[in-house]
């Protein structure tokens, strides 16, 4: 996918990290695939259910591809420091999609590796200057 205008995007800001899932280049079944980090959040929503309660989980799994297996390396690190920190995570996106037969949306950061990590390193290096 290659956006040919970037008109809007949604700026995320992920409280909490439920998993982390770094992926090599390589290629399937004739595709090449870019070295990517996913990671996932959920929130957990209440509803009314015949006289009691049931939890819904509302999952988002955001997709940062990266230029090399190093890089996605880096994103899973990071992303590793943060959720150990309890930070937010940053994350710019076009709208998330939810594919047929999944109740998992996927959002994939419209930055790459690169301009990903540089945005959390800021913000993580923030809070490192304000604990000294």
């Amino acid at each position: 996918m290659q956006v040919i205008k970037h008109g809007f995007s949604i700026k995320s800001e992920v409280l909490e990290i439920s998993s982390i899932k770094p992926g090599g280049s390589g290629t399937m079944e004739g595709n090449d695939y870019p070295a990517s980090t996913k990671f996932r959040t959920v929130n957990i929503i209440e509803e009314p259910f015949e006289g009691t309660q049931k939890e819904i989980e509302e999952i988002v799994e955001y997709q940062v591809i990266c230029s090399s297996n190093k890089e996605a390396e880096d994103v899973t690190n990071l992303l590793r420091n943060i959720r150990a920190k309890n930070l937010p995570v940053f994350v710019n996106t076009s709208i998330p999609k939810l594919y047929k037969g999944s109740q998992i949306y996927t959002a994939k950061s419209i930055d790459l590796g690169a301009a990903f990590l540089e945005l959390n390193r800021t913000h993580d290096k923030k809070d490192e200057v304000k604990k000294v």
